[in-house]
């Protein structure tokens, strides 16, 4: 009987060695990490680490360094019996290595997994300078383009465009942007449009929204100018004249004079602040057709006003002295009575 046991046993410690060692060579654990992806910058100072094992574990042993010799006094291990670990303590903002070993349940630890390394960024982007339009600007385009300049810094742009100043109601809010613009494709409603745009790094860091920039669509054309002096159809002695008009809501007028009334050739188009124009040089005799029309703040153009015109003439025909006019008077009555007498003799 104590032969039997004793055989059993040596059987026993045998089948475990075995298992042992079989297990020393076939069952190593293999560690492969999850996340952060590599080469990662990320926007949480105090991430999870999460990795995955290709059979299972009893332990895993991680390694966090800002080098990756893993030897820094910044150095920081533990372990664990999950697949993850959250840093407990804010991260600085820097690059740091990584990797994991596991352990399975022979207590054999495999090697280690291949280096990870991800950067911390909690720090937003700076605030985007606004380019176009200029804030409180009028404009007649309704399908402008707003404009802001680039960073390098920055991976995607948000903006805001409101008829409201508190962005209660968003007409455009299309999520992140590459570009460093917006073009409406749709027209615009005349009124106050109100924008703003923010940045994005790539970590994820939002900065602060931009001051809110305004502009306003407006398409209407202003009034037509009615023309006042000189008079239509004037006939003027001088060759310089004032032109006058009507005042209307503009901030540039336009003024073409020409000898032709279809306005073909020019022999003045200027433009003008003023609801005057003098004419600076001498015009020749004869007849001259002008018009105005207005443009507003907004660059609206309105229409031309109605064609008048003037004669200008500055060469006057001399009179007769009147002495001359009695004598000549004076003789052609003697000739119509002698010929009456004679007339009357020969009857």
């Amino acid at each position: 009987m104590k032969k039997i046991l004793s055989f059993s046993l040596i059987v026993l410690c045998f089948s475990v060695f075995i298992h042992v060692q079989i297990d020393n060579v076939q069952g190593i654990v293999y560690t492969y990490l999850d996340s952060p992806n590599n080469t990662a910058i990320i926007n949480d100072n105090t991430p999870r680490l999460q990795w995955g094992a290709s059979g299972t574990t009893s332990l895993c042993r991680y390694q966090i360094d800002t080098v990756n010799t893993f030897d820094s006094p910044n150095q920081y291990n533990g372990t664990t019996i999950m697949h993850y670990v959250d840093i407990w303590f804010p991260l600085n903002e820097t690059t740091y290595y990584w990797r994991v070993q596991s352990r399975d349940h022979a207590y054999v630890w495999g090697t280690y997994s291949s280096t990870w390394y991800f950067t911390v960024d909690i720090t937003p982007p700076a605030i985007p300078v606004i380019a176009s339009p200029a804030s409180g600007i009028s404009m007649c385009d309704d399908e402008p383009s707003l404009l802001w300049n680039d960073d390098v810094e920055v991976y995607r742009y948000q903006v805001q465009v409101s008829n409201s100043s508190d962005f209660s109601y968003l007409l455009v809010n299309p999520g992140d942007m590459l570009d460093n613009f917006y073009a409406f494709t749709d027209p615009l409603d005349e009124g106050k449009w109100f924008w703003r745009v923010r940045g994005k790094d790539y970590a994820g860091n939002y900065c602060n929204w931009t001051a809110t920039y305004n502009f306003t669509v407006d398409t209407t054309a202003p009034a037509i100018p009615v023309l006042e002096t000189p008079d239509n159809l004037a006939i003027i002695g001088e060759n310089n004249p004032l032109l006058d008009w009507s005042s209307i809501d503009a901030t540039l007028y336009q003024v073409q004079i020409s000898s032709i009334m279809n306005f073909s050739t020019l022999e003045y188009n200027i433009t003008t602040a003023n609801s005057y124009y003098q004419i600076p040089t001498t015009l020749d005799d004869g007849v001259w057709y002008w018009r105005v029309r207005g443009k507003d703040d907004a660059g609206n153009w309105g229409y031309w006003s109605a064609i008048w015109w003037f004669k200008v003439e500055t060469v006057v025909v001399p009179e007769l002295p009147s002495i001359h006019l009695v004598a000549i008077l004076t003789i052609a009555s003697s000739i119509i009575v002698l010929l009456l007498y004679r007339k009357l003799r020969k009857k």
